[in-house]
């Protein structure tokens, strides 16, 4: 087993106006992480929660940190995305470069 460690920047770029509900997932999805950690010790999770700007600005931040951290994978919901803990392990699955859950717009 190699030494190096899967580096996965969680990204959070958020307009405040974060909805309990998504607040609840967020908040589940680190308690999640940080079990699904101990039981992969290849995976070092890194998170970048990013507010008070422009979304899309808020998401260059957050590229750059995933950048400068040498992520492996950037792992990016929004704060008003209802998802279950376990997305980023279904994702991350597919073993493929790009992967992105079915989204719908308001």
């Amino acid at each position: 087993m190699s030494d190096k460690k899967v580096r996965v920047v969680i990204g959070l770029p958020s307009a405040g106006l974060t909805q309990v509900e998504a607040l609840n997932c967020l908040w589940l999805q680190a308690y999640h992480l940080g079990a699904y950690q101990k039981e992969h010790p290849e995976f070092e999770f890194l998170f970048c929660p990013r507010g008070r700007m422009f979304t899309p600005m808020n998401r260059e931040v957050i590229l750059s940190f995933a950048l400068n951290a040498k992520a492996d994978y950037l792992f990016m919901v929004d704060d008003d995305m209802l998802f279950k803990p376990d997305l980023f392990e279904k994702l991350y699955r597919h073993n493929v470069d790009i992967v992105a859950p079915l989204a719908f717009t308001r």
